[in-house]
């Protein structure tokens, strides 16, 4: 006896969305909808396409609207300021340098007494 088709509930398609948007793989949501890997492709091509790029969606506005301060973010200042370095450093190319530059007295040579001694370097 044929096994009875498919058919895929707006129930399913915003688990299936959920679930990729989480980065759960597609064989272990397969098993928690109850269908094959290759049934999941078929009908859930369009949530595994956009689930994570929804959830990069909302993750990004959620750090842009706070970093502006706009309704919907955090109001923390030092949180905003948080989330501003971080985006400055991940989205903008942004880093941090430190330099250590060790010289002797007016820029000149630094000068290390050695047992008694005076050693330029």
């Amino acid at each position: 006896m044929p096994r009875p088709t498919f058919e895929p509930t707006d129930r399913h398609r915003g688990q299936v969305e959920a679930m990729v948007a989480c980065g759960i793989p597609e064989n272990e949501i397969a098993v928690a909808i109850g269908i094959s890997e290759p049934t999941l492709r078929k009908h859930f091509k369009t949530e595994i396409d956009v689930g994570m790029t929804k959830v990069k969606l909302n993750v990004g506005s959620f750090i842009v609207n706070s970093i502006l301060g706009r309704d919907g973010g955090i109001k923390d200042e030092r949180s905003r300021a948080t989330l501003a370095i971080f985006f400055a450093k991940t989205r903008m190319g942004w880093k941090e340098s430190v330099l250590n530059e060790n010289v002797g007295k007016d820029g000149g040579p630094l000068i290390i007494k050695v047992l008694g001694s005076d050693a330029k370097l």
